[in-house]
């Protein structure tokens, strides 16, 4: 499992094939992520997203990470769904961003 940060600012998760915004994202962890998205994934589907981590100079790193889709619920909201994925491919450098993302003081 390991550690997770929510995220309050929501930044945008894009598909890097399609170059759409699927969602925004609701928390992250070394091992996956939660997004706030306007349509369900389909269930076991593969993706590439790409989004943005704020280190603590407010300077964004754009990440790249596989994933897998493995659930999806209706949101709080009207017409949102919250989303879980599980990372499955990173490479070493993005995974250090993200390990120094996760350590950052909220």
């Amino acid at each position: 499992v390991g550690e997770f940060r929510r995220v309050l600012d929501g930044g945008e998760v894009t598909d890097v094939i399609s170059n759409r915004v699927i969602g925004h994202l609701g928390d992250l962890s070394i091992s996956g992520l939660m997004l706030i998205c306007p349509h369900p994934p389909e269930s076991g589907a593969i993706h590439q997203f790409r989004l943005p981590l704020y280190n603590a100079d407010a300077r964004a790193h754009l990440v790249e990470i596989g994933v897998q889709s493995l659930w999806h619920r209706a949101a709080a909201n009207p017409g949102q769904t919250r989303a879980g994925f599980r990372i499955i491919a990173i490479s070493d450098s993005h995974a250090a961003i993200l390990h120094n993302w996760l350590a950052l003081p909220d």
